[in-house]
């Protein structure tokens, strides 16, 4: 299991070099992997959240769909 975006944080992401789990889950939304990741090969993926609905990509493309990971936002 992985669990990501504390309180209800929507923008959240699991990150995994396998991502192989039996649940995914962030702010509020859960998923199960359909089966047919079992037979998938192998890379870094990441899952966000796209109109409330769990997507997953690979992970060169993280910059495309989180756009604002690389600013800075301080403490």
């Amino acid at each position: 299991m992985a669990h990501a975006g504390v309180d209800g944080n929507e923008e959240a992401i699991i990150a995994a070099s396998l991502m192989s789990p039996t649940q995914l889950r962030i702010a509020d939304i859960i998923s199960r992997p359909p089966d047919e990741w079992e037979t998938r090969e192998s890379s870094m993926e990441f899952a966000y959240l796209t109109n409330g609905a769990m997507q997953i990509d690979k992970i060169h493309n993280l910059v495309k769909v989180r756009q604002d990971l690389n600013v800075f936002k301080g403490v």
